[in-house]
């Protein structure tokens, strides 16, 4: 996964639209891979829940048939990598039916003692598709032991750890990202940050931001075509005008951080402003320098830093013809 890489998290904002949901795939062909993926939540309400859970009229209403998913897949990967999001057992169908053109599977944290869907999975070669694990709620001992579960049962390509959890919307303090850093103390892979917060305030730029610095390669972030017409999940998104504003932040204040360790702004600033050796006194040719022969001022002349004399003083280099005293040196002056 490359530094920066975004999970545009569709969720639930087409309200069981099909024709949203195309329109909203459509409206983002903009944002491509290699930088970004697009995630869709699949599910079957019988196989998610019991009839008596709160959300399951919901859940039919959001119910996609396979033959509508191979669509949206199939659109979707032309641009983006795409991710399922797994829950039950129709997920791990919908996924075999369309291998070849899913890229990633997140496991959210409810789901992970799932080994029903692992069992599942398992039949399923998933060597070229990525896993993220959301571990929310788990303390460390947990998170160990289902990062073993699921080496021990799937044969992916990379695993992935993510920090981050859904509430509407989260507020900072719950965000997560204090514990990137000890996450990436303890395990040796990769964490995506889930942010959730208001999608209308300022801390939906700014918190991505901060968990990226602190130490996430990647961002899921949700998204909606615009807040009039999305009826769930909307809190969290981001609409397609605010999505392009966060792009901006990106670019700003991550992407343009992500320099070599020295850039070439720093590199200019420093050899501009160094103070460089110069010859205290008068030296014949043939004659070594040595540190004593030398002070340090800064000179528009041209003429080697420290660290390029010393290389000469080391090798005991002789010069190549006589210096005047104030002279800076270059690597002409030594045969």
């Amino acid at each position: 996964m490359i530094s920066g890489y975004q999970i545009l998290e569709v969720a639930n904002v087409h309200g069981g639209d099909l024709d949203h949901l195309h329109e909203l795939i459509e409206r983002v062909e903009h944002l491509g891979s290699p930088g970004f993926g697009i995630k869709f939540q699949v599910l079957d309400p019988d196989l998610i829940s019991l009839p008596d859970f709160s959300y399951y009229e919901l859940y039919k209403q959001l119910h996609f048939t396979l033959e509508e998913w191979e669509g949206i897949i199939n659109k979707a990967s032309k641009t983006k990598e795409v991710w399922i999001d797994i829950f039950d057992l129709y997920g791990v169908q919908v996924v075999s039916n369309n291998l070849a053109e899913v890229s990633g599977i997140k496991f959210q944290a409810s789901v992970l003692d799932n080994l029903e869907v692992f069992n599942a999975l398992s039949s399923v070669d998933l060597s070229e598709i990525s896993l993220m694990l959301n571990i929310a709620g788990l303390n460390l001992d947990q998170i160990r032991d289902r990062i073993e579960t699921v080496i021990a049962l799937l044969n992916s390509k990379e695993l992935i750890l993510q920090v981050g959890f859904q509430s509407y919307p989260t507020k900072i303090q719950d965000s997560g990202i204090a514990k990137i850093g000890e996450i990436k103390s303890h395990f040796n892979l990769p964490i995506v940050f889930a942010d959730h917060t208001d999608g209308e305030n300022d801390d939906a730029f700014l918190i991505p931001l901060l968990a990226l610095h602190a130490g996430a390669v990647g961002i899921e972030k949700h998204i909606m075509i615009d807040r009039e017409r999305t009826e769930y999940d909307f809190q969290a998104s981001l609409s397609l005008d605010c999505l392009q504003k966060f792009q901006e932040y990106l670019e700003q204040y991550y992407f343009t951080f992500s320099q070599d360790f020295i850039n070439q702004s720093e590199a200019e600033y420093l050899a501009k402003s160094i103070q460089k050796p110069i010859l205290r006194h008068a030296i014949v040719k043939g004659a070594k320098v040595i540190k004593s022969d030398l002070y340090y001022r800064r000179t528009d002349r041209p003429g080697m830093n420290a660290d390029e004399l010393e290389k000469f003083i080391k090798a005991e280099s002789t010069l190549a013809h006589d210096l005047p005293k104030n002279s800076p040196f270059t690597e002409s002056d030594f045969e």
